[in-house]
């Protein structure tokens, strides 16, 4: 049984992942592998472990068969769309694969990104199907929306304290960095510092409730 990383080492990593990628082109074709093999990296989720890439399936809508651009049998799907794309388009193509999947590979969550942005579905939410939007600097903010990947039993989408902390957060390193640039720091100087700005927040690794599986 594998210890879970802490949510502090998440949203480290998380700032790291967002540095890292803020100022790709966001090209569904020659990167969308590479980003999700990144952003399931921050959540302890390697290329040897637990997720199928570009997994074939068949859509419910039309018969024709394509591919689920990443899964983790039993816990989520992952679409990826070009910068700039509708994300609810692309989350209705990954469930249009789901209902072609066996119960075994059934994901609870659907994971849809464009680069900037991630679109996350909980479809067993206690009053049904429910989604959270977030842009790619707000992750680290809202890692523990995707803490599932962790191995963490994440409570459903309604923790409001916890939700309006993590939208405050994020807007403050946003005012933060707009303030830098306003200052005259340059994109890369920016980003490093805001980096070190979260380590610093979240270096205090407390104990944390988690499940591990």
């Amino acid at each position: 049984m594998a210890k879970a990383l802490s949510l502090n080492e998440i949203r480290r990593r998380a700032a790291q992942f967002v540095v890292e990628w803020r100022d790709e082109p966001g090209d569904e074709r020659q990167q969308a592998q590479s980003f999700i093999r990144d952003l399931l990296r921050v959540f302890g989720i390697t290329s040897t472990k637990a997720a199928l890439y570009e997994k074939r399936a068949k859509r419910s809508s039309t018969g024709h068969r394509g591919y689920i651009d990443a899964l983790v049998p039993g816990l989520c799907a992952i679409e990826m769309k070009s910068a700039g794309k509708d994300l609810e388009v692309a989350e209705r193509q990954a469930l249009d694969y789901i209902d072609d999947l066996t119960d075994v590979e059934t994901p609870r969550w659907v994971i849809s990104s464009d680069f900037t942005q991630f679109r996350i579905l909980d479809l067993k939410a206690p009053d049904g199907a429910d989604t959270r939007t977030f842009t790619l600097e707000e992750l680290p903010a809202n890692s523990d929306l995707l803490a599932f990947l962790a191995g963490y039993q994440t409570s459903p989408f309604g923790n409001q304290q916890q939700e309006e902390a993590s939208v405050k957060a994020a807007q403050i390193m946003a005012d933060l960095y707009e303030a830098l640039s306003d200052s005259g720091y340059d994109d890369h100087d920016a980003s490093v510092f805001l980096v070190r700005v979260l380590f610093c927040l979240y270096a205090d690794d407390a104990v944390e409730s988690r499940i591990v599986v």
